[in-house]
Formats: C-alpha cells, structure tokens, sequence
C-alpha cells in the first residue's frame, strides 16, 4: 500500500477522534465561549485532485509525502573530548551506527556546531571527517574562561538529521530543509520547509513553518487542515512504522467556537460519553489550544483513554507561516534511549460530514538526542 494511501487511514481516526472531544466538550461548558474578535476568514487552499499525478504508476512528479518512507538515521552512540588549555583546540571524537534496512543511503556529512557562552543564535559548524563509524574534528581554541556548548549533527543521503542538542528553549536544532512544493501539488500553507526541535528538563520543544501561513482552513466551504508532529520515542514503540509512536495534533480552526458549534450536534454522540471520564479542565484545554497528544498503538488497540495523552499539555503559537510549541518529554514514556524521532506532516478534510483527511506533506525525519556536550577553556 503507497505511504499516502495508509496516511489517509491514519489520519481519518486522528481527525475524527480529536475533532469529536471538541465537539463534546463544547456541550459540556456550562456557561458560553466569549466571544473571539471577528477576523478576516483565511482563504481556503484548493482540495487536491483526486488522483494525484505522483500515485501514477512510474510517475516521475515530485513526491510531496516520499520522505515519510525513508526511515533511516544514525545512533550517536558516544561522544568523547577534554577541555583544552587556552588557545588550543578541542578535538571531538564521535561514534556512530547509521540505521538502514534497504541498504540504499549512507551517511552524508558529520558535523560539529559551537556556540561561545550561551549565544545559541550564533552557531558555527565544523566538518568531521571519519570512516563510517568514527568521526573526528577540533572546535578552534578560545580564551581562558570562555564557555563552549556544542552539538554533534549527522545527516544522510535521504535528508534525515540525527543531532544532539543544548538545553534551551532558544536552542533548537535543525532538520534539512524540505523543497518548496509546487502549488499545484501541496498549497502553501501546507507546504512544509522547515523543522526544528530541542529539549529541556521538562519539555520537548517543536518548531515548523510553511511556505504560506499556518491555517485552519474553513468550514465555508469545507476545508479544514491539521498540522501534526509525529513523535517515536525508541523505548515505547518499536520499529518507525506508521501505526506506532505518538501524534501531536493541531487544529487551529478548532479553536473557533463557531468551528465547535457546527461540529457539536454531527458528533456528540461519539465524544459525549467520554466528557466525564476525561474531566472538564482537560476538555476546556483542548478547546483553548486547538491541540492533542494522542498515543497511536494505544488508540488502534480500541484504549481510548489511555490514547489520549493529556498529560503532555500539548501548547504552542503560530505567527505567519511559523509554529513553535512545546509537549511534556514526562508523557512520551521513560527513555533511557535518549533521543526522540520526529517529523511533521499536514493533511486536509474537505468535507463536514466524513473525515477522510488527505495527507499533504511531510518533512524530513529530525533525531534529537537530549544530550548535551559542553566545557570552559582552562
């Protein structure tokens, strides 16, 4: 089955059971939404044709949901260096496993990137030359007393990035850019470019943006779109297959009272049971946020309440064509692994009446380890 095909699937159930706990959380708030200030209604992205020229047999387009099939990445399994005396060099060495069960890719470029006392905005990057498996490379000297946190990144030949991070909020880490899609494939507010993620002790932060805006869609006609980061946490799920890790959901649109109104009396009937298990607090968040964590194999095997992951606290906000938001790393499972795997997608549902959503885009996979690596010069 073609990787769009199985998405589909995948992100009917994702759609219907999140947009359904909205619903039924709507008839559960006792005194009325205030009222959001009236804006300008976003200009609906044109539907995709139903047959997309890249399902073609032998098709030659531009595959606008590929990168999802290409799985492979690379363990960071050690990192060793010492601190240097002043104005001497810091030489890293790195060992790695790259992952691949075709066989096809390889390892494309390792990679130091330094940053000189907490300036994270201001990383330089330096090459690392190695056999395959080992992989070395010399952070310049510095003055006594500077501060240096760096990262180890590796990228492969399929556009997938493992690195490890720095722990900050403002210290995010880079997947390869993805094409620009052309318009009439993937409409630019479904046009994945960029990906980026970090940690802290408490939380995994996420970033994405598009090549238009990030938007909800109408309903005006039907067209609503849903952002989704895809999270495999190594020691929970096994294997990067479709059916496994969790999903963070964001549905702007659902954020809209009159979006909750039009849904509530199609939909009751699915969510309304589950209100009072849930708890109204968590119900209203939901209504605030447009968000969701949900656990995908939780949720296939029919345990709908423990495939609901309130306890991530899913939050974020989107300025133009840019979301940055953070889950809690507590609610992914325990991960003596120490590293989480993403990628985000997008999909669109252009109708009210079933939810079907067609899978959009997807980015490059992004490996982030919540490893940090760091010194002052003696």
């Amino acid at each position: 089955m073609k990787s769009r095909q199985v998405l589909t699937v995948l992100f009917g159930m994702f759609f219907a059971l999140a947009i359904s706990l909205i619903a039924a959380g709507s008839a559960a708030t006792a005194a009325p939404a205030k009222k959001a200030e009236a804006k300008p209604a976003a200009k609906a992205e044109a539907a995709p044709a139903a047959k997309d020229s890249w399902e073609e047999e032998g098709a030659e387009e531009e595959d606008a949901f590929g990168n999802i099939m290409k799985t492979t990445f690379t363990t960071i399994d050690s990192v060793d260096f010492a601190a240097p005396a002043a104005g001497a060099p810091c030489k890293v060495t790195a060992k790695v496993t790259f992952v691949d069960e075709e066989g096809e890719s390889k390892i494309a470029a390792v990679k130091l990137v330094y940053f000189l006392n907490g300036a994270y905005d201001k990383g330089t990057e330096v090459a690392m030359s190695g056999d395959g498996k080992t992989y070395t490379g010399d952070i310049p000297g510095q003055a006594a007393g500077t501060k240096i946190d760096f990262v180890v990144r590796v990228e492969d030949s399929n556009g997938n990035v493992s690195t490890t991070g720095v722990p900050s909020a403002t210290a995010l880490q880079a997947a390869i850019p993805d094409m620009d899609n052309s318009p009439d494939i993937v409409g630019d507010d479904a046009d994945i470019l960029g990906v980026s993620a970090g940690y802290d002790d408490t939380y995994l932060y996420v970033s994405y943006n598009v090549q238009g805006k990030i938007n909800g869609g109408t309903i005006d006609p039907p067209y609503i779109q849903l952002y989704g980061v895809k999270i495999t946490n190594p020691d929970t799920e096994q294997g990067e297959g479709l059916m496994v890790g969790k999903l963070w959901v964001n549905l702007p649109l659902a954020k809209e009272k009159a979006v909750q109104d039009k849904f509530m009396p199609m939909l009751l009937s699915q969510g309304g049971e589950y209100v009072q298990k849930i708890g109204r607090d968590k119900i209203d968040r939901v209504m605030q946020t447009g968000m969701l964590v949900l656990d995908v194999q939780k949720l296939m095997g029919g345990n709908i309440m423990e495939g609901l992951l309130f306890a991530a606290e899913p939050d974020g906000t989107s300025d133009g064509g840019k979301f940055v938001g953070k889950v809690k790393r507590a609610a992914l499972g325990d991960n003596p692994s120490g590293y989480f795997r993403l990628i985000v997608l997008t999909a669109a549902n252009a109708s009210l009446d079933s939810f079907m959503p067609i899978p959009l885009n997807c980015s490059h996979f992004l490996t982030i380890y919540t490893k940090t690596f760091n010194y002052a010069v003696k």
